[in-house]
């Protein structure tokens, strides 16, 4: 596991994580550099997450290249708007106080991406000297992050969706979620904030707070829609369920184009979130109080026939795979994280 700590204002959080990550600045870039930069995404991130853009020119320094590179980096995930880009999954739930190990809410969540990302992959944890500190899962050169926790014990993730609607705003989800780390102690405000900020593309975040709000927020680049738990349990993949998104999403017919890696062409776009979804929802049929084990085992589940494939919950693909997997714990402002399948992979804890 790759822990990465920062302190102190933006630009030397950013500066601390470009020279602890440089090692694999050459992945990064393979991995992650756009051609391109999006026409007023600067000031768009200056604007409306100006610390994100302090941090990414602290990472550039840190790592000895120009912020433009970092920039590209740090945009790229705009690319997942066309279907021959998209590039991850992901599977979550969440656990109220009746259900979780410590009475206090609970995210647990496989990160699925292609081979190669986990080399970049990071624990990074946050204290600036103005905001809350966090941990934070993310990769190296990226000043925003795939979700965490903070210390007021508010939890977010981040989930990839597919809507067909298109964006007019280059801004990425990941500036978003770091920024609801670093600003918001509630699930309430942490939703208005993101529900009414600009998006460059689609997303399900499941948001949780110590006091016990659960929400399952589903975006696109110009709508969104909130889903509560009925009872104590509320999971997602990669599609929408609010009636407004749904109408909005990626055909259950749409499949991957040539443009593909060779692995994804012809399959269909949404075969695997249905699947992953199809078994949470088996899973979760009759919900129980579950402790640490019991997470991982849904963490690590293979489906009925418990053979590990691109459709499991715990993901073993040609092109994705789950890497890391993690439980978020609002009480304790703290994680367990495996790098690497969930199935056979030790957990960690990490904590503030």
């Amino acid at each position: 596991m790759k822990l990465v700590e920062t302190s102190g204002s933006a630009l030397d959080m950013g500066r601390a994580q470009g020279a602890l990550t440089i090692e694999n600045w050459a992945k990064s870039v393979e991995l992650l550099k756009s051609s391109k930069l999006p026409r007023g995404v600067e000031d768009l991130i200056a604007e409306y997450c100006p610390k994100q853009l302090v941090r990414m020119l602290g990472i550039a320094r840190g790592v000895g290249v120009e912020l433009d590179e970092v920039l590209a980096m740090g945009v790229s995930e705009i690319r997942a708007t066309r279907v021959e880009y998209y590039f991850g999954a992901c599977s979550t739930f969440a656990l109220k106080g009746g259900l979780s190990p410590d009475k206090s809410p609970v995210i647990a969540q496989n990160f699925d991406f292609p081979e190669g990302f986990s080399e970049l992959s990071i624990t990074r944890i946050s204290r600036p000297e103005k905001g809350l500190s966090s941990i934070d899962i993310t990769l190296g050169p990226l000043s925003g992050s795939y979700g965490g926790v903070n210390e007021k014990g508010l939890a977010v993730t981040y989930n990839r969706g597919y809507a067909i609607d298109k964006p007019s705003s280059p801004m990425p989800i990941t500036m978003l979620v770091q920024e609801l780390l670093e600003r918001f102690e509630t699930t309430e405000d942490a939703i208005n904030f993101v529900a009414n900020a600009p998006r460059g593309l689609s997303a399900l975040l499941m948001i949780a707070d110590r006091e016990g709000d659960v929400a399952a927020i589903e975006l696109s680049p110009h709508y969104s829609g909130v889903r509560r738990p009925d009872g104590d349990v509320i999971y997602q993949t990669n599609h929408y369920h609010t009636p407004q998104m749904a109408a909005i999403d990626m055909p259950r017919k749409a499949y991957y184009s040539d443009k593909m890696p060779e692995a994804l062409r012809g399959e269909r776009v949404r075969e695997s979130t249905d699947e992953r979804y199809e078994r949470l929802t088996d899973l979760f049929k009759d919900p129980q109080p579950m402790n640490s084990s019991d997470i991982k085992k849904v963490l690590g589940d293979h489906g009925k026939e418990r053979t590990p494939s691109d459709n499991t919950i715990c993901r073993h693909g040609s092109f994705y795979s789950t890497s890391p997997s993690v439980i978020i714990y609002t009480g304790l402002a703290g994680i367990e994280i495996a790098w690497g399948h969930p199935c056979e992979s030790e957990f960690v804890n990490v904590a503030l």
